[in-house]
């Protein structure tokens, strides 16, 4: 029978045969080894040297550290083995404006007025009435009447002044008199009648005479100065910012439930342990059964 030199027997002859061999963080190494050592079983070694074997060893696990880490990564990816679609959307919009308004709004006023009114009225009248009567009876009555009237007259003056610019006080500006006279004069004789036996002697004297004087002054001034001022200001800064997240999910219907289920179980047949035991033995043994 011919003998072989296999893996498990250069194990057993150097303990430290997979002691240099680099694995990624969350795969065990002890069970690598482990299931190398039953993977390579009665295989022949390809090569015999433990020492170089080692050194071999420590090459291809460097040369495979990318393999190894991109199979453990995807078995721990979380999905929902039901789902064929997971769509994620994220944007962000932003929009900024300024805004500025401003006026001014103003007005000023200044009125004034002076009123000066200066009003006069004389008003003088006057009334004489005069009247004799004599009576002579002795055989014959004679009567003689006489009657005479003064004149009445009525005046009236108006004066009206104004402030005169070079002149402390107020001047005379116009004077209006109006006068009216009325006047009757005449003498009456009549009935002459001689009577014997009486005589009767009458005198009648009237007089009447008025005067009136109205003077009124008035004065009305009135100033009014004022200003009214209005000033806007206004400024606005519009800034927006809208951020979106979507994420979208679920069975789009091209592939069944079903079918996906069937995928999930195949996945979960992989074995990286195995994986990475069939790599080594595909590469370190002649497999001769």
């Amino acid at each position: 029978m011919q003998s072989k030199l296999t893996i498990i027997g250069m194990y057993e002859y150097d303990p430290t045969l997979f002691d240099n061999m680099q694995l990624p963080e969350g795969i065990d190494g002890d069970t690598v080894r482990d299931e190398i050592l039953m993977k390579s079983g009665e295989f022949e070694a390809l090569y015999p040297n433990p020492e170089f074997l080692k050194l071999a060893i420590a090459h291809w696990s460097k040369k495979h550290y990318r393999t190894f880490d991109k199979w453990l990564t995807a078995l721990n990816i979380e999905y929902d083995p039901l789902y064929n679609y997971d769509r994620t959307e994220e944007y962000t919009d932003e929009r900024t404006g300024i805004s500025a308004k401003s006026g001014e709004t103003g007005r000023t006023f200044s009125n004034g007025s002076t009123e000066n009114r200066v009003d006069s009225e004389n008003m003088s009248d006057s009334e004489t009435t005069s009247g004799d009567r004599t009576a002579n009876n002795v055989g014959s009555s004679t009567g003689h009447t006489t009657g005479s009237t003064s004149p009445a007259q009525t005046t009236n003056t108006k004066t009206t002044t104004v402030a005169a610019f070079d002149s402390s006080s107020y001047q005379p500006k116009e004077q209006t008199t109006d006068a009216l006279t009325l006047q009757v004069a005449g003498s009456d004789s009549s009935d002459t009648t001689s009577t014997t036996g009486s005589s009767e002697n009458e005198a009648t004297n009237t007089s009447k005479s008025g005067s009136t004087n109205r003077n009124a002054i008035g004065s009305n001034e009135r100033n009014e100065t004022g200003s009214d001022e209005l000033t806007t200001n206004e400024t606005a800064n519009n800034n927006e910012i809208i951020t979106h997240k979507a994420r979208l999910f679920g069975n789009i219907g091209v592939t069944t439930s079903q079918q996906m289920l069937q995928s999930e179980l195949d996945i979960a047949r992989f074995n990286l342990f195995e994986q990475i035991a069939d790599l080594f033995v595909s590469e370190f043994c002649i497999m001769i059964y």
